[in-house]
């Protein structure tokens, strides 16, 4: 009926209002029809309840039900101070009219954008009063409405026990209304992740989502799909997060959702930031915020900026993040959101103890700690950092009791990544103590959660990333190992294998964009399949093709930027500063969308273990060898396998400061070489001489001890790491010979 009144010509329109009008009952279930309308389309819900209000006139209880649904429509638009307007007068409108049912009913959806816009003591003062109206009338039903908007207001107070019972309390009255009943389920989901009840939490927002999904409500559906993407990413289940967000995200295409999205994109950027995905992070929390402030979404624009101060405090940035974790500590403040105040104030205490500050940090968890006796993956984080703190200031029992007592939270919580940074703390504190043989299999253990979050990650982008972020677990156990075999009383607890397998894990990210047909470099527009081609799967749908030619749009815009930058280099024209900030933004777009597709299925699942040293050896052709290094806290380890030999393990070649010098002097004396004519004419023999000086001091430091191998020995296998990564093996000297006229080097 709705759809026909907004679609019909004025004069059958005004008719139709006439008759409209003329019939009570009839309007009043029109404007209960503008709730599935509005899951379509809200700017036709707020067009077709215009029209209610016009159809009904003043002073009755059918002119409240009008203009509570044009506030329902407004409200679900983001168009909150016009939602609070027209809720008002459907209240006003309803006690005038002695109507008790409306009087609640206007006061509920009053209690919307109230909370929407943070005012929620008003928020919670109107719920009560409408459950006291809803229950003096005999009115259960509606009084377990009142109690899901209560639950809501209360949960955003930080009062998620309250809200829990509240939505309990409401779900009898409710279970012959499915679509409200999914609504309850989802809130009562929302409360249950804040009290860290993540089982409880899945199981009720898996409840909403098949209510919203039984009755058509798509919008709902996809704030339910948003729900579960967000406890993914708290439970530390990342990959599910992603593909959960995505879903979301192509639920809430239409520019009627801008607000939803908002807040997609939000909640996206945190598990962004957990990937390790630092930048793109703060892109996305940069790109919600407008939006956010602009629909007055208090509470989760505070909490983008959190993420925000913390992804730019893991980019380097403690004057950008002190200044976000500022202004979400005063908006949580000003919202009355103590626990989410309290979880600001533990990146805060990070960035003092970043800075030094070990005391300001201190005062600042110890203040927080308390917030969080019902948060137990917060409170492990506390002690975490309390660890962290003590064994700064060399209080090394504090230090391991707290960092003992956050273990023993994590475990039970079973959270991969927070398990992962307990562990860490936990093996570099038992390492610091001399405590080897122990730290060595703490961070053994640490690394098996960094793995474990790993293999679940579908797209590469998304494990190179988090490997890059957690490479310092696999950095610390490989110096632990080095630690066990250099000291002869612990060296039967490791193994040069076991180091192999290490450096392996921490170069295992680095490879996974580099390998062809693996890295979004290598990903090209393919030309649409025939309606019969097998291609046509999930894995080929219309998504995954519109993000397929998102993704070549991009690489045709950057080919092009590239070019003109060049030209303007070229001529000398002042346009470069302008045109590498467009290279910035496309590069970060074409990144996304090569994420995003991954995460639809593009990823090809390259989930490679790696390989044992004994295996490596043993496939090595009689006439290779192989030198595999790693570098590890600041030196360069080696691993030398010859066949006619066997394996050696030098766990310090050189300084890491020592090879950076020589790999720069290097490309130095290369590149004074390369200019235009600079091996013309008498200079030749000198630039040439200087190259093969500094390629044979490079080959002294990192090669220059081994034996030679024989002239059996015609191939290299040279497998870099850190600076080596940029030098082409070939172009090393031994002294008597450029290493590419000696071996054929892979």
């Amino acid at each position: 009926m709705l759809e026909e009144l907004l679609d019909a010509a004025p004069p059958e329109r005004a008719a139709a209002m006439q008759r409209l009008g003329a019939d009570p009952p009839r309007l009043i279930a029109a404007a209960e029809a503008i709730r599935v309308l509005c899951s379509r389309s809200t700017d036709r819900g707020i067009d077709a309840a215009r029209l209610l209000v016009e159809a009904a006139g003043e002073g009755s209880a059918e002119a409240a039900a009008a203009c509570r649904a044009l506030a329902r429509a407004m409200a679900w638009a983001g168009r909150f101070d016009e939602a609070i307007e027209a809720a008002e007068r459907a209240v006003s409108i309803a006690d005038a009219a002695a109507s008790p049912e409306e009087s609640c009913r206007g006061r509920l959806v009053l209690m919307h954008p109230l909370t929407e816009l943070g005012r929620l003591g008003d928020a919670v003062a109107v719920g009560r009063r409408a459950r006291a109206v809803a229950e003096a009338a005999g009115r259960h039903e509606l009084a377990a409405r009142a109690d899901i908007n209560l639950g809501i207001a209360l949960r955003r107070r930080d009062e998620p026990l309250e809200a829990v019972a509240c939505f309990r309390r409401a779900r009898p009255h409710l279970l012959e209304e499915p679509a409200i009943l999914a609504s309850l389920e989802n809130s009562l989901g929302e409360a249950l992740v804040e009290l860290q009840r993540f089982d409880e939490a899945e199981d009720a927002f898996e409840a909403a989502r098949r209510g919203f999904e039984s009755v058509g409500a798509t919008l709902q559906a996809a704030i339910a799909d948003e729900n579960l993407a967000d406890l993914a990413f708290r439970h530390g289940r990342l990959h599910r997060a992603i593909e959960l967000f995505e879903v979301a995200r192509r639920r809430l295409a239409g520019e009627e959702t801008a607000m939803h999205r908002a807040r997609v994109l939000a909640e996206e950027s945190d598990a962004r930031a957990m990937l390790g995905l630092h930048q793109s992070a703060v892109d996305g929390y940069a790109a919600a915020l407008p939006m956010l402030d602009e629909f007055g979404l208090v509470l989760e624009a505070a909490r983008a900026r959190m993420g925000m101060g913390s992804a730019m405090r893991a980019l380097g940035r403690p004057s950008d993040a002190a200044t976000a974790l500022a202004a979400a500590s005063q908006a949580f403040s000003d919202l009355g959101h103590v626990t989410a105040r309290a979880r600001c104030d533990l990146i805060r205490a990070a960035l003092e103890l970043d800075a030094g500050r070990a005391d300001a940090a201190a005062r600042l968890v110890t203040a927080a700690t308390p917030r969080f006796a019902d948060r137990p993956a917060d409170l492990a984080a506390a002690r975490l950092l309390l660890g962290e703190i003590a064994a700064f200031q060399g209080r090394d029992e504090l230090a391991t009791a707290e960092l003992a007592a956050g273990l023993a939270i994590a475990r039970e919580l079973d959270l991969a990544p927070l398990l992962a940074d307990l562990l860490h703390a936990v093996g570099r504190h038992q390492r610091r103590r001399g405590q080897t043989p122990g730290a060595l299999t703490t961070l053994a253990e640490a690394a098996e959660q960094v793995e474990r979050i790993r293999s679940t990650l579908q797209a590469n982008r998304l494990r190179a990333a988090f490997l890059d972020h957690r490479a310092s677990v696999h950095e610390s156990r490989l110096a632990t190992i080095i630690e066990c075999l250099e000291d002869p009383g612990t060296a039967d607890h490791a193994s040069p294998g076991e180091a192999f397998a290490a450096a392996e894990l921490m170069r295992h990210r680095m490879l996974l964009e580099e390998i062809p047909g693996q890295g979004v470099r290598d990903l090209e527009p393919r030309p649409e399949p025939a309606a019969d081609d097998p291609e046509r799967s999930p894995e080929r749908s219309p998504e995954r093709r519109r993000l397929e030619r998102a993704l070549a749009e991009d690489h045709r815009t950057l080919n092009e930027l590239y070019s003109r930058v060049g030209d303007a280099m070229l001529h000398g024209r002042d346009e470069t500063g302008e045109l590498r900030e467009a290279i910035r933004r496309h590069e970060r777009s074409a990144a996304d969308h090569a994420m995003r597709l991954e995460s639809v299925g593009g990823g090809s699942l390259l989930q490679s273990e790696p390989v044992p040293l004994e295996s490596f050896a043993a496939s090595l052709p009689a006439d290779t060898r192989a030198v595999v290094f790693a570098c590890v806290e600041g030196r360069l380890a080696r691993f030398v396998v010859d066949p006619a030999v066997g394996v050696r393990f030098d766990s310090a070649v050189a300084s890491m400061p020592e090879v950076q010098s020589l790999v720069r002097r290097l490309a130095f004396q290369i590149d004074r070489g390369l200019r235009p004519a600079a091996m013309d004419g008498p200079r030749a023999t000198r630039l040439l001489a200087d190259a093969r000086a500094a390629a044979a001091a490079l080959h002294a430091a990192i090669l220059g001890d081994l034996p030679d191998p024989g002239p059996s020995v015609r191939r290299l296998l040279f497998v870099p790491d850190g600076p080596l990564s940029s030098v082409p093996p070939g172009v090393l000297h031994d002294g008597l010979q450029w290493l590419a006229a000696r071996y054929a080097i892979t």
